[in-house]
């Protein structure tokens, strides 16, 4: 009879016999939801990056000839001498000398 207990007990019985270690399974379940969290985050801002980049190359760097014949005028414009009025005399003159003669009036003051 003792032998057939000793190979009773050696054999396995089919199910688990201690229970599930509650605090463990709960760490792991923490340390996954914070690690999804922080991919999730990451992902976010790779995104947000990648967007912000294909705006960039597609739409704000391109310089297109309508746009420099658009800066070309107002440089000139703002670097030139005109007379705008001949009977009341009015002069457009570069902004540079605006600037000095402005300037020039508030330091006398």
């Amino acid at each position: 009879m003792s032998d057939q207990n000793n190979e009773h007990n050696d054999r396995p019985s089919g199910y688990e016999k201690k229970d599930a270690n509650v605090r463990f399974i709960a760490i792991v379940a923490l340390v996954l939801i914070v690690v999804i969290a922080g991919i999730g985050v990451m992902l976010n801002e790779l995104f947000l990056i990648t967007t912000e980049d294909a705006i960039q190359d597609a739409v704000l760097s391109v310089d297109s000839e309508e746009l420099a014949k658009l800066r070309a005028h107002e440089d000139s414009l703002l670097s030139s001498y005109e007379l705008l009025d001949t009977s009341s005399g009015v002069w457009r003159i570069p902004i540079d000398s605006a600037i000095e003669i402005v300037a020039g009036e508030n330091n006398s003051k």
